[in-house]
């Protein structure tokens, strides 16, 4: 029994590394569960006891691993310590883009969500779930950055927590997408990290 719970969850990581690999190549509207079944050297019947449609399958590739920019890490904690909560948030924005240029795989899903899916008719669930859904706590958790720098009096920014967290997050989703469409190179990434430092500089009292 162990074996075959092992076979069949590797089965279904080698299903979504092919549907990766086939929707970043023909996008997902083009992508059919043959072409998914053909990458992974497996039946169609064999995708579907794994996943029921192919927006179930869309959403396993996006959670196969965790998105850094939507799962952006929680600094409550050290904003409790931190002289400068500002510091903190320029490491995480910043580690939002080293970590995707540190995984091809993490890349490629961000390509696929910004530029090789259209959200209409059987994937319009998908939209729910990938962007409207995270995009709250991830302000949440920015606003708390915010709110920190001012109490430790680092801020030099006038306006609510949640005003500058909207800011930063329309600033991260244009670098992020130019980042994507220089297709990750080191130039890319340089530049991202220095648009993120000054951005974060300007915020400064």
């Amino acid at each position: 029994m162990r074996r075959t719970k092992d076979d069949a969850a590797q089965t279904r990581v080698s299903i979504i590394l092919a549907a990766a690999e086939m929707f970043h190549r023909h996008g997902v509207a083009g992508t059919s569960m043959e072409h998914v079944a053909a990458a992974a050297g497996i039946t169609r019947g064999a995708i579907y006891w794994h996943f029921r449609n192919k927006t179930e399958l869309f959403i396993a590739v996006r959670e196969q691993e965790k998105l850094p920019l939507i799962n952006f890490m929680d600094l409550e904690s050290q904003h409790s310590t931190s002289d400068d909560p500002l510091l903190d948030l320029e490491r995480a924005l910043t580690g939002i883009i080293d970590r995707l240029a540190a995984s091809a795989f993490l890349k490629q899903v961000h390509q696929i969500i910004a530029f090789r899916c259209e959200y209409v008719d059987e994937l319009l669930p998908a939209f729910e779930h990938i962007y409207r859904s995270p995009r709250q706590p991830f302000l949440k958790m920015l606003a708390r950055s915010y709110r920190a720098a001012q109490k430790s009096g680092v801020l030099g920014m006038n306006g609510a927590p949640l005003h500058l967290a909207q800011d930063t997050a329309a600033f991260m989703q244009g670098v992020l997408t130019t980042w994507l469409v220089d297709d990750g190179s080191p130039a890319a990434t340089r530049r991202s990290r220095r648009m993120i430092r000054l951005h974060i500089k300007m915020r400064r009292a």
